[in-house]
């Protein structure tokens, strides 16, 4: 039997989204400059610092980091710790799904497993008629 691999966060973002947020969680309340400076540090090929700022502002929009601003530069920090990082996108995603499809769906609530509402009973089916439609 197979061993089951832990999901890290980088399994749910891209390469440099999850460089970048690796970043950020060592380094709570970094500019983009110096985001830019200690990813450039791991890099054989520097990125641009507009590239960093870009993926930090998208991060920021997809609600994975919120900055606070101090003078004309923006300080990021990550919403939520490394260490909970895949049960919080996990309950968020199931929190979409559930707002999309509605609550309708109990195994969502139940874990997988049908909840004990009873059915509605159906109807029962005609017999097909014996005489041709004209």
């Amino acid at each position: 039997m197979e061993k089951r691999r832990k999901t890290r966060p980088a399994d749910l973002l891209g390469p440099l989204e999850a460089q970048i947020m690796s970043t950020v969680w060592r380094n709570p309340g970094v500019s983009g400059a110096e985001a830019t400076e200690l990813i450039n540090d791991k890099r054989d090929v520097p990125l641009s610092p507009r590239t960093v700022l870009t993926v930090l502002s998208r991060l920021e929009a997809k609600g994975y980091l919120a900055h606070v601003v101090e003078g004309r530069t923006y300080l990021y920090t990550a919403v939520v710790r490394e260490e909970d990082f895949v049960a919080w996108h996990a309950e968020r995603a199931i929190r979409a799904l559930r707002q999309r499809y509605g609550c309708r769906h109990d195994h969502f609530r139940t874990g997988g497993r049908r909840s004990r509402r009873p059915r509605r009973a159906r109807a029962p089916r005609r017999s097909p008629r014996s005489a041709p439609r004209q």
